[in-house]
């Protein structure tokens, strides 16, 4: 991959975003980074996740009202939540429910 091309930019903007790397030209892992990749013991690659998670604030404020607190994302009114999170209308908070829930479900 040539690091001057949009993909590799993007890509580094991402791990950036989510506090997986630092500094800019030439970039060292964090140690968030550093426990997903290469974790010292077996629950820390775990605690990477959810620092890397949180890092980003809707993530973060949706981690904080369902996993951290053993709560099951709604099905059927997701986007009430979103709604209220982003501040967007809800028509659009309807659409990007269903895009979440795809995403979110395994």
């Amino acid at each position: 991959m040539l690091t001057n091309s949009g993909a590799f930019t993007a890509k580094v903007a991402a791990m950036r975003s989510y506090s997986l790397i630092d500094g800019r030209g030439k970039v060292r892992v964090t140690e968030t980074g550093r426990k997903i990749a290469l974790p010292n013991k077996p629950e820390e690659d775990n605690d990477g996740l959810i620092e890397a998670l949180i890092s980003i604030p809707l993530w973060k404020e949706i981690y904080d009202k369902y996993t951290k607190q053993n709560k099951e994302l709604p099905t059927s009114d997701f986007w009430l939540d979103l709604r209220q999170i982003c501040g967007i209308t809800p028509e659009e908070a309807k659409k990007q429910s269903r895009f979440s829930q795809k995403g979110l479900s395994r």
